[in-house]
């Protein structure tokens, strides 16, 4: 329902001499004011609904934001797990001494000193790869009777090629090698500490 308002402020007469055209915008801005207030209210009734004054569901009740402490994650096996760590070898493939030779500190000999504790570490590592240098020497001549240029025959799986070449197996792993290299591990690196240049 519309209602007519005039401004407290302004004196009757002063309303009755204002031009109709005037009038007649702001009685039309005063209906859109009464109407954006009743959309108002019933926005606010129907944010004021929940679970327990209507029928809506729980499951689109307004939760409050309530700040949520921060839940510090554990790194690592969670607690009560069976502690898993690789044995100790009792006879590693290689041992590096490290002596105490001079304090870093005075400069003083340390050479005679004992030891009061020895730190051991053990770290597994592939071992190097060296290549396999084979070399064929194939016999070439010409038949003395015919004259036909002959060769000796090569083991299964050889083939002439140029005199420097890669055999299958190295060229299957440089294959496998570019496939799984990453971008901070390169395949040249990877080739490189293979012992293949």
């Amino acid at each position: 329902m519309s209602v007519r308002v005039i401004p407290a402020n302004i004196p009757p007469e002063d309303w009755a001499a204002t031009p109709a055209s005037v009038r007649a915008w702001i009685d039309e801005l005063s209906r859109t004011v009464q109407a954006l207030e009743e959309r108002l209210r019933n926005l606010e009734h129907r944010l004021n609904q929940n679970s327990r004054n209507s029928s809506q569901p729980p499951a689109l009740d307004r939760k409050a934001n309530q700040a949520r402490p921060a839940r510090r994650r554990h790194r690592g096996a969670k607690r009560g797990h069976a502690k898993m760590e690789r044995a100790w070898v009792a006879q590693p493939d290689q041992v590096i001494e490290a002596p105490l030779t001079t304090c870093s500190h005075c400069q003083a000999d340390l050479q005679a000193v004992v030891p009061e504790q020895m730190v051991r570490r053990q770290v597994t590592e592939l071992p190097d790869v060296r290549p396999l240098v084979i070399e064929t020497h194939q016999a070439k001549a010409h038949c003395p009777f015919c004259h036909a240029l002959q060769r000796g025959t090569l083991p299964a799986g050889w083939r002439r090629r140029a005199p420097l070449g890669h055999g299958w197996k190295r060229r299957s792993s440089t294959c496998v090698i570019n496939s799984i290299s990453v971008p901070s591990a390169p395949a040249r690196h990877s080739v490189t500490c293979l012992g293949w240049t």
